[in-house]
């Protein structure tokens, strides 16, 4: 067998040759490096950090994972990529729902869980731990298994909002003070 010609290059040797195939057209989940710039990756992580309740494994798996280089344009994609959303099921007369879909990132997931814990303990104030109190706290274990996923999943959806359009989330506490006063800007 011959050298291996692809696209004016010779590929010569004893084999195999691992190929591989990029798609960066626009339905693709490639954003034709749009958004790989390390310094707004960096900006970001320092950006969430400034929350209390956000550590640095948290901050760098979330934007490094998901906010770094996809766009999202509303909070169903944010959702919908953490695979913290609905499933339900309609036929005929009968409607139920069958749980979360799971289709998402399972890091992702398992890390916004995590993190909605710690948020109930770090952020007792926020709109979203009194929510949570609110409709979950005094239920079963069930309830309150129920209740962090959704907590896991608004909470997701509000840290790319901060991250995207520096809205911070109702209530939530900074871990320098100072921060709370000129909006999480940073100086």
């Amino acid at each position: 067998m011959g050298p291996l010609r692809i696209g004016g290059r010779v590929f010569a040797g004893p084999g195999p040759f691992i190929m591989g195939i990029v798609n960066v057209t626009p339905d693709s989940f490639s954003d034709g490096g749009r958004f790989l710039e390390a310094d707004a990756a960096v900006a970001q992580v320092r950006q969430l950090l400034q929350l209390r309740g956000i550590g640095h494994q948290t901050a760098w798996l979330f934007v490094t994972e998901l906010f770094a280089w996809r766009q999202f344009r509303n909070r169903r994609e944010v959702g919908g990529i953490t695979g913290m959303v609905g499933t339900p099921y309609r036929s005929g007369l009968l409607k139920h729902e069958h749980g979360i879909s799971k289709a998402g990132n399972k890091r992702i997931r398992s890390m916004a869980i995590q993190i909605a814990w710690g948020w109930l303990i770090h952020q007792p104030q926020s709109a979203l731990t009194q929510w949570y109190t609110r409709r979950f706290a005094r239920g079963g274990p069930v309830a309150r298994k129920i209740g962090i996923v959704a907590v896991a999943r608004r909470l997701v959806i509000n840290l790319w909002r901060y991250l995207d359009a520096g809205v911070i989330p109702d209530g939530a506490l900074f871990k320098d003070p100072a921060l709370a006063t000129n909006g999480g800007a940073g100086e």
